[in-house]
């Protein structure tokens, strides 16, 4: 299994097309939650069982994936490979919920989105 970001509420070819890759499972399980629960992450831990993003809350999620790339940008105790692995993840995501919902990129504002 792996973690992945999709539009719920497609309503083109496009967004349907739109998916986004963020952790394995295991590499989630491991590394992710870890990071969550240390720096009391509610949101970005939600991504485990799924989580519903749109304009309301997106903000706040970006906010969380910025605390948690920080800390893995300072966290020692894990292989840079995969630290950095991991931050790619976190800085991609973190890219396409901006273009998503600050710069409109599929022309609408009512995007769906679910991290799990």
């Amino acid at each position: 299994m792996s973690v992945a970001a999709y539009i719920v509420n497609a309503e083109s070819k496009e967004e349907e097309a739109m998916y986004i890759p963020v952790s394995s499972e295991s590499v989630f399980d491991s590394y992710w939650l870890s990071g969550c629960q240390k720096n009391d992450l509610s949101l970005v831990s939600e991504f485990a069982y799924g989580l519903e993003i749109d304009k309301n809350n997106y903000s706040a999620v970006l906010d969380e994936l910025r605390l948690l790339k920080s800390w893995f940008e300072k966290k020692e105790t894990f292989s840079q490979n995969q630290s950095l692995e991991i931050i790619q993840r976190i800085s991609y995501l973190s890219d396409e919920l901006k273009e998503i919902y600050n710069q409109d990129k599929f022309g609408r504002d009512s995007i769906v989105l679910c991290v799990g």
